[in-house]
């Protein structure tokens, strides 16, 4: 089967990534665009020039509205715009979008990160200003789609199944088979791209993929369930690429950096070894952390762990998928907290959680917030696009401005515009990440929590 794509390119033509996020009420805490990064990698080495535009440096949190965002993505000379997006911003960009493709034309728009993964053809479907989108990992399917789209009518068994086009005014799928990078084949991201004096927050991103299936976690929609780790030899030159000084910190992004331990092991061994000045933290399952462990990470500089404790409840953490612990999370932590920094997560609303399971919850909070250097993150369940939790809550969604999750859209941003509440409001599966459950139950959680808060 053969397909041409609508709104044909000019051989090699160049394109601009964009980080479209939400951009974060502290300027300093903002970190390079990974995602963008090493796409531009994938490109450059595919002889295609690429620039990356970020939007969670280039706004404030009360500028980023639709109509700046419009302006923003139409000042960039580039007619080719490759967008990534998440649900936070998703109806912000597609507003933007929309006026864009209407103003200019000859623009071409190709959908991608963890949002157009989860969605997919969908978002073709409801949107026909959205030329093209790639489901998952963007750097072996995008400059496939580059070349095909340029090429005009090609077989669409050049395109792998992942990668969506509109032709002729309908959508067509790829017929190729879609393939993951393996781990050694992971480039080393494009920092030349952006103007690294920018980003005060050094992270980077050491492996991709989840195995847990938590079913309110959409992380494993976009890079799958399988695990591949990066060669550490590699994450060693970029770190070193990174640091500019003794006080540097390096945050690592992975959900499971803590699942390997041998792995784990050897990272310390050799973070303490080749950067024995600087410090670092990470993301951490306290069930991945025994003494032996946290005594390694405290001695490799290790300043802070990130973790998701989300109840203290068995039966509402079995209900989602997530393991229950078998230690005393509250001892562990308060253990892990005399050597380096605990932020510990937690997350109210969950379908199965009771008023019991939700007062045991907030209870253990008003422990933890005792403990020096403990911090706490307390966020109100999302329904995010393709996981398990929000098919199982299709038939029971409701939208309302005052019960959307922090989580996903915090109160300190632009508010939603009429535009952007519309499409929420005509489209709740592909904006499910603002609604809510509107059981009694939940707005008895939710005055609960109030209070707590106000306390």
């Amino acid at each position: 089967m053969s397909a041409q794509a609508d709104g044909a390119m000019i051989a090699t033509e160049a394109i601009s990534l964009v980080n479209c996020c939400l951009p974060p009420p502290v300027r300093m805490t903002c970190g390079a665009p990974q995602a963008s990064l090493y796409l531009a990698a994938a490109l450059s080495r595919a002889g295609r020039e690429v620039s990356v535009y970020d939007t969670a440096m280039d706004f404030r949190p009360e500028t980023f509205t639709a109509d700046a965002l419009y302006d923003y993505l139409s000042a960039i000379p580039s007619r080719v715009l490759g967008l990534s997006l998440w649900d936070s911003v998703l109806p912000r960009a597609l507003a933007a979008t929309r006026r864009l493709k209407e103003e200019q034309p000859d623009r071409v728009l190709i959908l991608g990160g963890p949002s157009a993964s989860a969605l997919g053809a969908n978002i073709m479907r409801l949107f026909p200003w959205v030329d093209c989108l790639v489901v998952g990992e963007g750097e072996t399917s995008l400059p496939l789609l580059l070349s095909f789209v340029e090429s005009g009518n090609l077989s669409l068994d050049l395109l792998p199944e992942t990668v969506f086009i509109r032709s002729n005014g309908q959508i067509a799928q790829g017929a190729g088979k879609a393939v993951r990078l393996l781990s050694e084949q992971i480039p080393l991201p494009d920092y030349s791209k952006i103007d690294r004096g920018r980003y005060k927050r050094l992270e980077v991103v050491t492996s991709r993929g989840c195995p847990r299936r938590c079913s309110y976690c959409s992380v494993n929609v976009a890079t799958g369930e399988l695990m591949r780790q990066r060669p550490l030899s590699d994450l060693f030159d970029e770190i070193a690429g990174l640091i500019g000084g003794d006080e540097d910190c390096i945050h690592i992004l992975d959900d499971n950096f803590t699942i390997d331990r041998p792995r784990l092991h050897t990272f310390c061994e050799g973070f303490r070894d080749r950067f024995p000045r600087n410090s670092w933290s990470c993301y951490a399952r306290l069930g991945d952390l025994d003494p032996a462990t946290t005594d390694l990470m405290t001695t490799s500089r290790c300043c802070g762990i990130y973790t998701g404790v989300e109840s203290v409840d068995r039966a509402t953490l079995t209900s989602v998928g997530k393991a229950t612990p078998a230690v005393d999370p509250y001892l562990q932590i308060n253990e892990i907290a005399k050597s380096m920094n605990v932020t510990a997560s937690f997350i109210w609303g969950l379908p199965e959680e009771t008023m019991d399971a939700l007062h045991s919850t907030l209870h253990f909070i008003d422990k933890l917030l005792d403990i020096e250097h403990v911090f706490v993150n307390l966020f109100q369940i999302s329904p995010l696009s393709g996981t398990r939790l929000t098919h199982s809550m299709r038939d029971r969604l409701a939208f309302n401005e005052d019960c959307i999750s922090g989580f996903v859209f915090p109160p300190f941003y632009a508010p939603l515009s009429e535009e952007e509440i519309s499409l929420i409001r005509q489209y709740p599966i592909i904006f499910s990440a603002f609604y809510h459950d509107p059981s009694d139950l939940f707005l008895k959680k939710q005055s609960t929590i109030r209070t707590f808060l106000g306390n």
